[in-house]
């Protein structure tokens, strides 16, 4: 700075140099620029920050909005008094309302579930606790449908306030799903318990018709049909009057009659309680065809008619049950015999149909007789059915015969069929599927030739011979004592196990016939006793034969278990009673008997033996016995077995 002196020619100067005299502004100067840059700065920054903050808000509203629009489920946001105070699209269209008509409803608009008393508790706890429940409501839309939906919710904070967030999903077509499935579980358990229901009712008819068949066994052998039959043949042998012998003949003849009723219901419960199984062996269906003609003969000749055999080209090796297929057909030819009163009776055979495996053979039997209508044919295969009542009167029987065709035809694979035209005639015919041979067969039938002399190779080789007979019964034990003695054997006979048991260890008996049911011991704890304690000197076990009217497989273990050695059906036919008989009191004269060592039931021999004639006087010692000419009469009126059968009557044979 200057200053001019007044009074004097004097100017005066007064400087400061540059940077000292602005140091202090340069300082004050530099605090603010860097108080402006930091306040820059810092406000930059946080600008930016907020900025950020701003857009991350946006980016989650925007995800928000997202999800609100997108969701599938039903989102929706209730204040704690379950006001809307957000929803999704979805949860709007549940609903069928615009997003603007659903904010601000309450849950309480909606809601066909809860009360509203439980509505409004339910939202305010919700709204309180994180949390998360699930449960299951319905929805009312606006326009009055209903939903099924499952609802997930828990508490948030919206808005600075306390609120649920909620997720409602619907469900109705899984609920609809899942009621359809109960109500299909329901009709399956129903449809189960029915069956069960069924399945029981089967067993039971099964167990009835098991214990039906296995009380026509016991009723076989606790009517005394044999006894009957023998003691009216002692009558008959008597002096008395035409007309005495005229009933006498009757009796016979009724008592054949009702035997032959109580084998055709026995064979009938045996097949109804499945417990009839086919012995299937090497046969030659011609052979079984002529042994039909050859026992039916007798009776076509007495009513003046023709019988004869068509046979096709049936094959001579195949295997199956040559009994069942005999009593088969013999059923249908004593048929029509009996309603054919003129004409012929013709019996076909042919195969009609053939594999590798095997063949179907087709048995026909055509006759002239009285014929049926054919409204009443379909019925004929039924358990006592016939034509009509009148039939019954005038020709008898019972209506088993063809039912018993049906059910062994079945069996054997096959079935039954027939036409008939009233006055003319009838036809009635069956199959069966036989098996084919592999290899070269020489016959194994029932050698026939040699059974038809049994009882005199009986008496001729073994007369004299020891023979025990356990037997309770008294009628029946008198009728095979006359049978044994007729051939020349000698019979010890025991009323019980015990005394059996006594009498087998006291004395020597070279074969035993041991009834199975007997008082204070039965035959299978007897067998036992004796097996344990009897052995001869030759160290030979002797053959012990079960006597019992129970024919099935359990009954065959049963006595295979106690040690006996055979099996005979009662009431005891002579030609298998006899067979046994011949090889047990054979074997023990050839070789020791052990549990294992059976003799073959079957010997070898050629088909043109099995068809061999029975010579004259077959039965000529035994006739002479008393009572055996009466079991003789009621043997020839049923249809037997095809000779011997090595090991007696087989599970289910009619004896």
């Amino acid at each position: 700075s200057f200053s001019r002196l007044q009074q004097w020619p004097f100017t005066i100067v007064v400087g400061f140099a540059k940077d000292e005299y602005l140091a202090d502004w340069f300082a004050e100067v530099r605090n603010t620029v860097v108080q402006l840059t930091g306040l820059a700065i810092l406000t930059s920054a946080l600008s930016w920050l907020l900025w950020r903050a701003v857009r991350r808000q946006h980016h989650a509203a925007q995800r928000s909005e997202a999800l609100l629009r997108g969701a599938s489920d039903g989102i929706h946001i209730l204040d704690h008094d379950g006001k809307v105070l957000e929803a999704s699209d979805a949860f709007c269209r549940m609903l069928g309302r615009s997003r603007a008509e659903v904010i601000g409803m309450n849950v309480r608009e909606w809601d066909a579930w809860f009360d509203q008393e439980q509505l409004r508790l339910g939202v305010a706890r919700m709204a309180h606790e994180t949390a998360l429940s699930t449960f299951q409501t319905r929805l009312r839309s606006a326009d009055g449908q209903t939903l099924d939906v499952e609802v997930c919710a828990y508490g948030v904070m919206f808005d600075g306030q306390r609120a649920v967030f909620a997720s409602a999903r619907d469900v109705t077509e899984r609920r609809q799903a899942e009621q359809q499935i109960r109500r299909l579980n329901a009709e399956l358990e129903q449809r189960v318990h029915q069956r069960t229901a069924e399945l029981e009712l089967a067993n039971a008819g099964l167990m009835l018709a098991r214990d039906a068949a296995e009380a026509a066994n016991r009723a076989k052998s606790a009517f005394p049909m044999n006894g009957i039959l023998g003691m009216a043949e002692l009558l008959r042998r008597d002096e008395h009057t035409p007309q005495q012998a005229r009933r006498l003949d009757h009796i016979a003849a009724a008592g054949s009659h009702l035997l032959q009723i109580i084998n055709d219901i026995l064979d009938l419960s045996k097949i109804e309680a499945d417990k009839l199984t086919l012995d299937l062996a090497p046969m030659d269906p011609r052979t079984m065809l002529e042994r039909v003609r050859a026992q039916i003969a007798d009776r076509a000749q007495a009513k003046g008619l023709s019988l004869r055999l068509e046979l096709g080209d049936l094959p001579s090796q195949v295997q199956g049950d040559f009994t069942r297929l005999q009593q088969a057909l013999l059923n249908q030819v004593a048929n029509a015999i009996k309603f054919t009163e003129r004409g012929e009776v013709i019996v076909r055979a042919s195969v009609v149909d053939e594999s590798a495996a095997g063949v179907l053979l087709k048995m026909e039997v055509q006759d002239t007789g009285i014929g049926i209508e054919s409204i009443a044919l379909p019925r004929l295969f039924g358990s006592f059915e016939q034509a009509d009542s009148s039939t019954t009167r005038q020709y008898g029987g019972t209506g088993l015969g063809l039912a018993i065709t049906r059910q062994l035809a079945r069996l054997m694979g096959g079935e039954v069929g027939a036409d008939s035209t009233p006055g003319v005639g009838s036809r009635f015919w069956f199959t069966a599927r036989l098996q084919r041979l592999r290899g070269e067969w020489v016959g194994t039938e029932p050698d026939t030739s040699a059974s038809l002399a049994i009882d005199e190779t009986l008496q001729r080789q073994h007369a004299g011979r020891r023979v025990l007979l356990a037997e309770d019964e008294p009628i029946g034990r008198e009728v095979v004592v006359c049978l044994l003695e007729a051939v020349g054997l000698q019979v010890v006979c025991a009323t019980d196990g015990q005394e059996a048991v006594r009498l087998a260890a006291g004395q020597h008996f070279d074969v035993v016939l041991m009834d199975m049911q007997m008082p204070l011991m039965d035959g299978p704890e007897a067998t036992r006793l004796i097996r344990q304690a009897n052995l001869d000197k030759q160290g030979q076990r002797v053959p012990i034969v079960a006597l019992t009217a129970n024919v099935f497989t359990q009954d065959r273990a049963r006595c295979e278990a106690a040690g006996m050695a055979d099996f005979l059906a009662k009431p005891v036919d002579p030609d298998a009673l006899f067979a046994v008989l011949l090889k047990w009191l054979s074997a023990t004269n050839l070789q020791p008997i052990t549990a294992a060592g059976i003799p073959p039931r079957r010997k070898r021999f050629s088909a043109a033996d099995a068809a061999a004639p029975a010579p004259p006087g077959r039965w000529r010692a035994l006739q002479a016995a008393p009572g055996v000419a009466a079991l003789l009469l009621a043997r020839q009126s049923r249809s037997t077995g095809p000779g011997l059968s090595g090991l007696g009557p087989r599970e289910g044979e009619r004896r």
